[in-house]
């Protein structure tokens, strides 16, 4: 096989490396913005290739050794042996680059909301092969056991020291959470529970759940995790959805609230409300609110909050967007927060129908927020965007769009 020499001038989409061989746009497996490489070619096309990396023949003045001993191996995260500056301008590039052709010359942009890069997460998934606990190595089922993770909270990391020494044979995957009061959610998930590992983690942790066949059975402890956004509380349960960065989050729904700019006499639709967080926070500043989400036990979480916080000018209604959208009208401002694979065609359809005046977007994945958008500029064009740095040292990255209807 050939031995090739590039450059790599950016990255792709899932933090891979990228450079050009001629008129061919060449796909690495691995690399950092300004190294030059050896590479092997292992599947060509006619406009571009796919390749190896088989010598950094010189180091990009970027990169530099990762604090974590288990990176080269880990899937866990990208970006630990590069400097932040690059890694933060290419997000805020990929979000300008993606949404150039929507934008005009009066749309602002926002610098990247930026917090802790290390030591963030308030959630993790582990997995257990053999009784060793660790991550998945990248793009395989290999286990790389891990006694450490750089980017879990460090109550987190408590309980992995605590876990590792246990017997753990029977299980499959085990998921960590933490609250604002560093409260810890522990699930375990697998065939087998021993009862030594139950009574050693127990006083470690405020609920301890089993799962199994997708299915939750509270073993110890409350059965619910209180987070806590501004002065507005919230119980999540072990299947809730929550942002894994506190921080970061905590900017990314004031700056939605903000650019809606509600007032006293809107009425707020909040699509894909989850267990009721932005529209809760939305509701104190308007007449009216109500959330729309698929899960119900998001749904009945979102009511509980509700009623916890005696905000009562909010309601929740459990279904699909798409099929429920039709009976919605009057709500002159929105929210939505799909899922990576962005609206049904349908929600978007009707969100042309209602016309509202705003639309606040915030979107975990810019491709398919792009291909919403496509369709909304019919009536509807860009005002502002926004990057946020929610999985610090992965290649993700969130965007908040506000759109705003055109005047006929």
């Amino acid at each position: 096989m050939e031995k090739l020499e590039l450059e790599i001038i950016d990255y792709t989409h899932d933090g891979l490396g990228l450079g050009r061989d001629q008129n061919k746009v060449v796909f690495l497996d691995e690399g950092v913005i300004g190294d030059k490489v050896i590479y092997e070619t292992l599947k060509e096309k006619k406009s571009f290739k796919r390749g190896r990396v088989l010598e950094i023949k010189k180091p990009s003045v970027f990169r530099h050794p990762s604090p974590c001993p288990y990176f080269e191996n880990c899937g866990g995260c990208s970006f630990l042996n590069v400097g932040e500056k690059v890694i933060n301008n290419w997000k805020e590039k990929r979000i300008e680059k993606i949404l150039s052709s929507l934008a005009d010359d009066t749309t602002k942009k926002g610098k990247l909301i930026k917090e802790n890069s290390l030591y963030y997460r308030n959630n993790i998934q582990l997995k257990v092969q053999n009784g060793q606990l660790g991550y998945y190595s990248k793009k395989t089922n290999k286990l790389v056991k891990i006694e450490k993770c750089l980017l879990a909270k460090k109550e987190i990391n408590e309980i992995i020291t605590l876990l590792i020494k246990q017997d753990l044979r029977g299980l499959k995957n085990i998921y960590i959470r933490q609250n604002y009061k560093n409260d810890i959610m522990l699930i375990l998930e697998g065939e087998k529970i021993s009862n030594k590992i139950i009574a050693s983690i127990c006083e470690k942790v405020i609920s301890l759940y089993e799962k199994k066949n997708n299915e939750f059975k509270l073993i110890y402890g409350k059965s619910y995790l209180e987070e806590k956004i501004g002065e507005i509380k919230f119980k999540l349960g072990p299947g809730s959805f929550f942002q894994i960065n506190h921080q970061v989050m905590n900017k990314i729904y004031e700056l939605a609230i903000e650019k809606l700019d509600l007032k006293k006499e809107d009425k707020l639709l909040d699509l894909y409300c989850g267990i009721g967080t932005m529209t809760l926070i939305g509701a104190q500043k308007c007449k009216e609110a109500l959330g729309i989400e698929y899960v119900e036990e998001a749904v009945c979480l979102a009511r509980e909050n509700a009623e916890e916080n005696k905000i009562e000018n909010t309601s929740f209604i459990a279904g699909k967007v798409e099929d429920l959208l039709n009976k919605i009208k009057d709500f002159n401002k929105v929210l939505v927060d799909p899922p990576r694979k962005g609206m049904d065609r349908k929600v978007i359809e009707k969100l042309l129908d209602l016309q509202p005046e705003k639309i606040v977007y915030v979107s975990c994945n810019v491709d398919t927020q792009k291909r919403d958008l496509e369709i909304l500029k019919e009536k509807y064009k860009i005002s502002y965007i926004q990057a946020a740095d929610m999985f610090p040292m992965t290649p993700h990255v969130e965007c908040i769009a506000l759109i705003q209807r055109v005047k006929s």
